[in-house]
């Protein structure tokens, strides 16, 4: 195997472990472990366990951030965001959910962990200001509406709901409702 492709399936390997188990699961000998290689392979492509982390976080991102492209409706305006915000209820937001939280935690230990959360809520971010702008060209979305302040609120909320969720403090239909509600609130309910 050569060097990129052995670094590839390290991160794989780590991913795997991550979305099965959870972050902290995704320590050098357990990704060694997973992939049937020595500790010292995988410090020889990473510096830290950290860089492992946060490189198979962003690739965990990256790809549930393709899947919501992919499972994006093409209903609503209303719809698409909802998706976004994991307002439906699909079985990859739980996975989703304990990453974010997971990540959240770490990021104030861990300066990569942290690079590779902004990161991954900047992506997040212009997704969910893509479909306002969409929903505005669509006339989903009312023209006056800032479609920045307005993205930055609804994940906002989302992202408080998960770590609510995470305590145990809220369920997720109370929560669904909650994050449909401010975006009716912020751009309109929808028309019938």
């Amino acid at each position: 195997m050569n060097k990129d492709d052995r670094r590839a399936a390290i991160v794989q390997a780590a991913v795997s472990l991550i979305t099965r188990e959870g972050f902290e699961a995704a320590t050098v000998r357990a990704v060694a472990r997973e992939m049937g290689a020595s500790p010292g392979q995988i410090h020889h492509h990473f510096s830290s366990a950290d860089a492992l982390r946060a490189e198979a976080l962003g690739a965990v991102w990256s790809r549930m951030f393709e899947e919501l492209r992919d499972r994006m409706p093409a209903t609503s305006t209303r719809d698409r965001c909802a998706l976004l915000l994991g307002a439906e209820g699909h079985p990859a937001d739980d996975i989703s959910e304990r990453l974010w939280r997971d990540a959240l935690a770490a990021s104030h230990m861990h300066s990569r962990v942290r690079e590779a959360l902004v990161e991954s809520l900047s992506v997040w971010r212009g997704m969910m200001t893509d479909q306002l702008r969409n929903g505005q060209r669509e006339g989903d979305v009312p023209r006056e509406l800032d479609i920045e302040d307005a993205a930055d609120q609804l994940l906002a909320m989302a992202f408080g709901m998960v770590s609510l969720r995470g305590l145990s403090m809220l369920e997720r239909d109370k929560a669904q409702r909650a994050l449909l509600g401010l975006y009716d609130r912020l751009v309109g309910a929808p028309r019938e």
